[in-house]
């Protein structure tokens, strides 16, 4: 399963989407939005990296980097939902 199928993704990604959208100062805000951008990216990079489809052999170092940056990217987004009280 893609990560971009599962419930929790998508549920996340609709709690970071109301959070963005709720912050008043505008530099927070493209600030944020950035963060967010590259939540997504790297997801698509792991799920892109674990296609079965595609000819393309698996680096594990590269896949562990982008979880690991995925994992700071989520905690960042999870403070913000946390400072902004929307969970």
């Amino acid at each position: 399963m893609k990560i971009q199928e599962s419930k929790k993704f998508i549920q996340d990604m609709e709690k970071f989407k109301i959070s963005i959208d709720n912050i008043a100062n505008k530099q927070k805000k493209i600030y944020f939005q950035k963060i967010f951008d590259n939540y997504l990216a790297q997801v698509k990079m792991i799920d892109d990296n674990h296609n079965p489809y595609t000819n393309k052999n698996i680096n594990p170092l590269e896949i562990k980097e982008n979880i690991k940056e995925l994992q700071q990217i989520r905690w960042q987004l999870e403070q913000m939902c946390k400072d902004l009280n929307i969970s």
